[in-house]
């Protein structure tokens, strides 16, 4: 009897545990900002937010600019190791599932530090627990976009050919 999980639902773990350490990053910030979460988004919170610490804006600029090296690093990187392996004699499953892994890995790495940069700027700059809920939301649904539910979808996320 194999008792090897399936490949793909070993990367449904390490998603859903890093999608996971994403709303565990809450609690040290509702204990130590001693806060409710609310989510507050009229205009004046945000723009006094940014008047009073400029360094919230440049926390979103560089979430943003981490959100897009997300999408084409590891769609380099990608096609990167399916060239080394389409160059091997015989690419072994292992080289197949490494070649999908990494890159899926890192993007899913690159996500989860836009939501630290919205724990840094609600904790460190802010000190309101309600400047990380924008980061927390773009984080989450760009989880539930590169969701591997398939081996196939993995592939066609990082650039594959179908």
């Amino acid at each position: 009897m194999n008792q090897n999980p399936r490949p793909i639902v070993v990367v449904q773990i390490i998603w859903f545990a890093l999608l996971a350490s994403c709303f565990m990053l809450l609690v040290p910030l509702a204990v130590a900002l001693e806060s409710e979460f609310q989510f507050n988004f009229s205009m004046t919170f945000w723009t006094s937010l940014i008047q009073e610490s400029p360094m919230v804006l440049q926390m979103v600029v560089m979430a943003c600019v981490v959100l897009v090296i997300s999408q084409v690093l590891p769609n380099r990187i990608y096609a990167l190791a399916r060239t080394r392996m389409n160059r091997a004699e015989t690419p072994t499953e292992m080289d197949r599932m490494r070649a999908l892994y990494v890159p899926f890995i890192i993007r899913c790495a690159m996500t989860e530090a836009v939501t630290l940069f919205g724990f840094v700027s609600a904790f460190v700059f802010a000190r309101d627990s309600r400047a990380i809920v924008p980061f927390l939301i773009v984080s989450v649904l760009n989880y539930f976009r590169i969701f591997p539910a398939t081996l196939e979808k993995m592939n066609r996320d990082l650039g594959g050919e179908s």
